[in-house]
């Protein structure tokens, strides 16, 4: 019987190793626990029909992991789909990956990381570690790094603090046209046994979707928003209403993209009657519940999409204030600036726009939504640039364009024909 790596397994070793070794042990950080027996066989083999649209039978996963004794090695069509279900087209990329990976990763010592998220939870949910400037420097070391990243997520995607403190606190729209944040990403959620970090994986496989330009291949994952949305409002009420509102606006975008409009309406009414409800919740300062996300979060996609009309229907008629009690309030200020001038400007109140616009500062904003911000902030800047001002227009949308090839944020290339 094959016998699993230590789980200290260390990418450090992999030109050592046999790839289908490690293979079997990144599929098993994957699907969450060690396949040792049938019935595990049986919930992978449903898992990556789930994940890949392929079936690899039981008894072929039996003899891959070692389980049943064979003398045959697996075929092409297994190996491939299996390095399909961790993120990766074929073994072809998945073994140049990791000879890459043992190239250029440096020797790092994730013990200190580790030791923040061990200790007591009284420490690891201190109010001024986790909201003032420590957990944003720790998370962009993190997740602006492939290397240290792929690290993080081989050593730490059991962990709850981890999960909470760096995967779901910062948004990081940048990096979901990434394979490997995209890995590590599905690698913590799976992990997780917290339901709504299932829910929160499907959001960010949509937005993925739909920054690239694909939501054609959203469908999967909108159908388990939809089954779960319910079970998910049960479960958690107001204490996850920034998640319920990027729920609420994918919904309604894949209903507007299939032309279901009528479906799209009722999410529409559905999600203004959350707000309208959730401006009457008195959370008390020393909470860690929110409101102001779900508006934040709805208006975001929809301007994302281009459901301007709608956007403004968020933005008109509410106070939208950002939560000061976090340190990123001056990122969410500048944020909500961009979301209801960029819906007065498409809607036709382009006055109120511009004096939105023109008391915003983008170079407080945080890492994470940095870019995010800055092509919307751009957008805006061209629609107001006289026409007459050719270069300058030029030169604005060339800058557009840039940081759109850098993130793969692609979706912003069809706004640019609309502020111009």
């Amino acid at each position: 019987m094959y016998k699993h790596p230590s789980p200290h397994f260390s990418t450090l070793q992999v030109m050592a190793e046999d790839y289908s070794k490690l293979l079997c042990k990144k599929v098993e950080h994957v699907f969450g626990r060690s396949i040792v027996g049938y019935a595990d066989c049986v919930d992978l083999s449903e898992a990556i029909k789930k994940e890949t649209g392929k079936h690899i039978s039981h008894q072929t996963l039996r003899r891959f992991f070692g389980i049943i004794k064979s003398n045959s090695t697996a075929s092409t069509n297994t190996t491939n789909t299996l390095c399909q279900y961790i993120g990766f087209r074929d073994m072809q990329e998945f073994t140049t990956h990791q000879k890459a990976k043992h190239n250029k990763a440096a020797d790092i010592d994730f013990t200190a990381i580790q030791s923040m998220f061990n200790r007591s939870s009284e420490y690891a949910d201190n109010w001024i570690f986790w909201h003032e400037k420590t957990s944003a420097m720790l998370a962009e070391m993190i997740l602006a790094n492939e290397a240290v990243f792929e690290l993080f997520a081989e050593r730490m995607h059991k962990d709850p603090g981890a999960m909470q403190h760096i995967m779901a606190m910062f948004q990081m729209w940048d990096n979901l046209n990434k394979d490997w944040y995209m890995r590590g990403l599905r690698l913590f959620c799976r992990n997780s046994n917290e339901f709504h970090h299932k829910m929160y994986l499907a959001t960010k496989e949509f937005l993925a979707c739909l920054l690239n330009n694909k939501l054609a291949d959203a469908a999967p994952y909108v159908k388990v928003l939809k089954e779960n949305l319910p079970a998910f409002k049960e479960k958690y009420g107001t204490t996850l209403l920034p998640l319920e509102g990027a729920i609420y606006a994918e919904l309604i975008i894949d209903a507007h993209f299939n032309n279901r409009m009528d479906e799209m309406n009722d999410y529409f009414e559905a999600a203004m009657q959350v707000l309208k409800e959730s401006q009457n919740v008195q959370i008390p300062f020393e909470s860690k519940e929110t409101t102001e996300g779900f508006p934040i979060n709805l208006c975001t996609k929809l301007n994302c999409y281009g459901l301007y009309e709608l956007a403004a229907k968020v933005v008109g008629d509410n106070n939208i204030q950002e939560n000061k009690k976090y340190e990123w309030h001056k990122t969410e200020r500048v944020l909500i600036d961009i979301l209801k001038a960029t819906a007065y400007f498409q809607t036709g109140r382009k006055a109120k726009a511009k004096n939105i616009y023109d008391t915003i500062q983008i170079d407080c904003v945080s890492f994470d939504r940095k870019n995010l911000i800055t092509i919307q902030y751009l957008l805006l800047k061209l629609g107001f640039t006289p026409k007459r001002a050719t270069i300058q227009r030029k030169k604005i949308k060339q800058q557009i364009q840039q940081i759109i090839a850098q993130t793969g944020m692609v979706i912003f290339n069809n706004h640019i024909s609309k502020f111009e």
